[in-house]
């Protein structure tokens, strides 16, 4: 891995790092440092203690950077939990592209699912962290796959008594392995990761209750219906909310009280009515710049939505014009 003169990581996209990192019970746990300073550096490692069972590895690090770092993380078959021992050095943040791209600081617990690229940085100074990697299994894709999109942001800092806890006991655990540590990482491990998939959901179904939707998403619905240069679908639009269809659908319906395809309509005939009224452009063009398949299935749909063909609507709005501007007395 090379590192520019700030001290940055330059972080290679080989793939083999991704492969060993998914492999995990073909891994030590220095084979997991390894990859994952290869990932996002770590810094100077002054000491680690590690149990590693068939589908976890636990990590306590103690380390020291004098030089500020970042990375990326990404696996598809790990899970990766970070709880920090001691204060987080300044400037520890983070984001996941596929939800927002603002940097947000990370809080004591962070957790990364797997599936989901993550861009990290992390300032100078001296962090003991518990470390701790959990192999995924098939059926976690309906808990941690693209519906956790939308509460991503909260991976980033996990509020809960009970998730802390139990982090807590696999730390210790790893600082005093006694009898059955093993079994105990095991089953603390599968526990964790169910209250985590429990707390996500709840955030994630109180987000929708809520709506579901903020201003922001609104507007992007919105500002891809009013200037898109080709006709939308609910499938593209919930992609650019980082939503389901599903989860669009229903949110949308809470939050403004119209279904999402009568708002597409809506706006959809607002902008023709636009284009009909303030440009000499023929009827066919823009119906193909709405998406409609033909000037008769647009004249159709207009006809329905505003009681009035398209060339009966232009006429009327340049008739309404010329009596403003005082052409016809």
């Amino acid at each position: 891995m090379m590192r520019d003169r700030a001290g940055n990581a330059n972080m290679p996209h080989d793939t083999s790092t991704e492969i060993a990192l998914s492999e995990q019970h073909h891994l030590t746990a220095e084979d997991f440092l390894a990859a994952a300073s290869d990932r996002f550096p770590v810094g100077r490692v002054l000491d680690v203690r590690s149990i590693r069972t068939a589908g976890a590895t636990a990590m306590m690090l103690d380390y020291d950077r004098d030089f500020p770092v970042s990375g990326n993380w990404f696996s598809k078959k790990i899970h990766f939990f970070d709880m920090s021992l001691s204060k987080r050095p300044p400037g520890a943040r983070g984001y996941f592209d596929e939800a927002f791209t603002d940097y947000r600081s990370l809080g004591k617990i962070f957790f990364l699912p797997a599936g989901h690229r993550y861009h990290g940085e992390g300032g100078l100074g001296r962090q003991q962290s518990l470390s701790l990697f959990l192999r995924a299994r098939p059926q976690d894709e309906e808990e941690f796959g693209t519906e956790l999109t939308p509460v991503l942001q909260n991976c980033l800092r996990l509020e809960s008594e009970t998730i802390r806890t139990l982090l807590t006991r696999i730390a210790h655990e790893v600082a005093e392995p006694g009898f059955a540590t093993d079994l105990l990482l095991e089953g603390l491990s599968l526990t964790l990761l169910a209250e985590t998939a429990r707390l996500l959901n709840t955030l994630r179904s109180q987000d929708l209750r809520k709506g579901g939707l903020s201003p922001q998403r609104l507007k992007i619905i919105e500002e891809r219906i009013r200037n898109g240069d080709r006709s939308t679908s609910i499938a593209e639009l919930a992609e650019l909310c980082h939503l389901s269809s599903r989860q669009l659908i229903r949110a949308f319906r809470a939050e403004t009280g119209e279904t999402i395809g009568a708002f597409v309509q809506r706006l959809t005939m607002d902008r023709a009515k636009t284009m009909l009224s303030r440009s000499d452009k023929p009827i066919g063009v823009i119906a193909a710049e709405l998406g409609f398949a033909s000037a008769a299935a647009f004249s159709t749909a207009f006809h329905r939505g505003s009681g009035q063909y398209p060339r009966d609507y232009r006429t009327t709005q340049q008739i309404a014009v010329e009596v403003k501007t005082g052409i016809i007395v």
